[in-house]
């Protein structure tokens, strides 16, 4: 196992990408964030990773979320525009990030990594601790070691969807997964292309995590529903509505 010189830290530090299209959605989101904790986290802290060719977050969002969390901020330097290529660009560019820094010793050496895209929201107040709660309880639960964990999408080619991605902070593993999705060439997402590797390293579906991939719109009565189900963090609403709903739920 890699040692780095990073100090080790039991924090999740949630990787937030976005490029100038889906901007002012990350921020909104964020802001939810912030607004649902009762504190400055010490459970998590945020990392927003930006397309080479997209403007840094207005100051006034970051010292609105900065009082609730540590904040970094990187520039990926990967080029790719486009779907797919794009949304795999800006995930290697987060993953060298953390690497290099955590290698280097000057980001902290966090248990897990949340890679959590702008149409991803949580639908209950304390969401953070659910993931971490999971994180330490799906090794003991499944008898063997979890590396990535989410919503598992079943069907012909079953894989976690990458939007909502927990994974692993050993630096072997970044490396790993940093050089895996990095060398992705095909027309189609990291998390489809490299689903058998991230099965051969151990992989678990979160319950309370689910994708609903594409969903154009979503109104107040199925998001309240599915929170009921037991729904804690929901992935693929396109607009706005949902975003708004969990506030009305929660706020």
């Amino acid at each position: 196992m890699k040692k780095g010189k990073g100090t080790h830290s039991d924090r999740i530090l949630i990787i937030i990408p976005f490029w100038e299209g889906d901007k002012p959605q990350a921020i909104m989101m964020a802001k939810l964030l912030a607004d649902l904790e009762p504190r400055h986290s010490d459970r998590a802290d945020l990392l927003f990773v930006r397309r080479f060719d997209c403007k840094p977050l207005p100051e006034q969002a970051i010292k609105y979320i900065s009082r609730k969390f540590n904040i970094f901020q990187h520039r990926s330097a990967r080029k790719e525009t486009g779907w797919p290529a794009g949304c795999n660009g800006i995930f290697a560019g987060a993953l060298e990030y953390v690497y290099h820094m955590s290698e280097a010793g000057r980001i902290p050496r966090y248990k897990a990594y949340l890679n959590m895209a702008s149409d991803v929201v949580p639908l209950v107040p304390d969401w953070i601790e659910y993931l971490h709660q999971q994180w330490k309880f799906l090794p003991a639960n499944l008898r063997h070691p979890v590396t990535s964990a989410g919503a598992l999408i079943p069907g012909e080619h079953e894989h976690i969807n990458g939007d909502i991605f927990l994974f692993s902070g050993d630096l072997d593993y970044l490396n790993w997964i940093k050089q895996a999705v990095g060398s992705v060439r095909v027309r189609a997402g990291w998390d489809w292309v490299l689903a058998d590797k991230f099965r051969e390293q151990g992989w678990a579906n979160i319950p309370g995590v689910i994708s609903l991939w594409g969903t154009k719109t979503m109104d107040l009565q199925t998001a309240q529903e599915l929170r009921r189900k037991g729904t804690v963090m929901l992935h693929g609403v396109k607009d706005d509505s949902l975003l708004n709903h969990a506030r009305k739920m929660m706020l």
